[in-house]
Order: C-alpha cells, then structure tokens, then sequence
C-alpha cells in the first residue's frame, strides 16, 4: 500500500500495487538516490473534502468514457523533477456516487390540501482524473455523470482546480 497525507485537500491516497510491475531503475548516491519507471495500481481509493473516490480499473472507465480512448491504467510514473527531487505523476481515474434526493409528484390532481409526493434518488458519480504531478492542484479534473438508464452521461463541463495553459486558479 503506498499512503500520503496531501494537505487538507487530499487527504489520502491508499493504494494496492499490481503484483507484476516492470522493474524500477535505481540511479545515483545514497545522498543523492534517482528512482525512474512505473508502478501500476490495482485498486485502492483517494479521499478529497471528506468523499472517498475508489480506483477504476479500465473496464469500469469504459462505462463512463464509452468509445472516447480515454480508459487508461492507473499508475504513477517516478522521475526526477528539475529541482533533482522524485516528481511522482499520477495517471489514474477514481470514482463516488452521491445519492440526491428528488421529490416526485405521483398524483397529476392536486387538491386544495394536500399533493402526494414520492421521494426518490438521483444517482450521481464523480470521477477525479489526476494525469500529472500531484503537487499540481492543474493535473486534477472532477467530472458529474448521471445515470440514465444502464449509461452515464456526463452532466456539464468537467471542473479544474486549475488551468493548465493560464495558471490561473479557477
């Protein structure tokens, strides 16, 4: 499991590695270690504001990014930053479902007193996409879906903390 406290924001990764993963290159001095490659994940989940999102694998995805390409393993690639620090990237997609309640009208008539109403829920899931440094509040992307039927449709523009042609925060 590979864990970390990202401030308040983020405030966990807990994440399983796949059991076979390519090797990774160990480079320099004890004072000054350079790690390089690829760990892929299998499954785990990152918490954000008190919401836990879970890793999809790339099956899951494709019930979201149906015939788009945009199904990608989950994985951090190591490397070393301009600074001669380790830059881990994350390349990963991670979902949660939030249950709106809607209350629906099962009369058409509706007397003077009284309008007989039905609660029931609205599934929505939210994915977060990370495809960069997560040092970079701009490598994440949330999107809403709503689900009509057996699909997921994406409801409105996708949300970025930050743009990543402007820098500005958003």
């Amino acid at each position: 499991m590979l864990t970390g406290d990202f401030s308040n924001f983020m405030t966990q990764l807990n994440i399983g590695l796949r059991d076979e993963n390519p090797p990774i290159k160990l480079g320099g001095t004890l004072n000054n270690l350079r790690l390089a490659g690829r760990l892929y994940f299998d499954d785990g989940y990152i918490s954000f504001v008190n919401r836990k999102f879970m890793l999809l694998d790339k099956k899951e995805q494709e019930k979201y990014f149906t015939g788009q390409g945009r199904a990608v393993d989950n994985y951090v690639e190591l490397k070393e930053s301009e600074r001669n620090t380790l830059d881990p990237n994350f390349y990963l997609v991670a979902q949660t479902t939030i249950y709106e309640a809607v209350a629906v009208s099962v009369d058409p008539t509706v007397t003077a007193n009284t309008t007989p109403v039905q609660e029931t829920y609205l599934e929505k899931d939210y994915l977060v996409i990370m495809d960069g440094s997560v040092f970079d509040l701009a490598s994440i992307t949330f999107e809403q879906y709503e689900k009509k039927g057996s699909v997921y449709l994406l409801a409105g523009e996708p949300y970025v903390l930050k743009d990543k042609n402007t820098g500005k925060m958003i």
